[in-house]
């Protein structure tokens, strides 16, 4: 299960001067990777019947299916991200808010935030342990020159291509390893 964050994530928030002019600034990556998966959506809005509307509308109108919507009244999202990873299994967490990101580190989960991915993105592939053990299988075969035979590279392709791999990893799982 994937839970994603709204607001800059899954939508991008229309300037308040467009708001009568435009409805939704849809993050179509993000929505084409999300076809097929299982996910519900976290967001730190306050829980009202105008803001579930607009976000079933959202849903609605890129063929997404009427998922669950978590809200956070404002709030932090850990404490409501570690229920959800008990309820539903959550594997990864979709978000751009730094703050949000900080409060839902060392949950168990992998936090990825939108603006450092590369899409499309296979979320099936994407396993905690696999991608610490190889991310370093990775860098231990670029810097060793081996003349045996390297070992199959499993890191997904947008992961690789990142410069900030290490950085992103380190954060999404609250290690302070420089």
């Amino acid at each position: 299960m994937i839970a994603v964050d709204f607001d800059d994530t899954l939508n991008y928030v229309v300037p308040h001067h467009l708001k009568k002019e435009i409805k939704f600034i849809p993050n179509k990556n993000l929505i084409e990777s999300l076809l097929g998966s299982s996910f519900l959506i976290l967001t730190a809005r306050k829980k009202t019947k105008s803001n579930e509307t607009y976000i079933r509308d959202f849903l609605k109108e890129y063929r997404l299916p009427q998922v669950e919507i978590y809200f956070t009244n404002g709030k932090p999202k850990g404490s409501t991200l570690k229920s959800l990873i008990d309820h539903y299994n959550v594997k990864i967490m979709i978000d751009n808010d730094y703050n949000q990101i900080e409060s839902m580190k060392g949950l168990g989960c992998i936090i990825l935030n939108p603006e450092n991915l590369s899409y499309p993105i296979n979320f099936s592939k994407i396993k905690r342990s696999s991608i610490i053990k190889n991310f370093y299988l990775t860098a231990k075969n670029k810097t060793k020159k081996k003349k045996k035979k390297k070992k199959k590279d499993l890191v997904p392709e947008f992961f690789r291509e990142n410069l900030d791999f290490n950085e992103r990893l380190s954060k999404a799982f609250g290690n302070k390893k420089k």
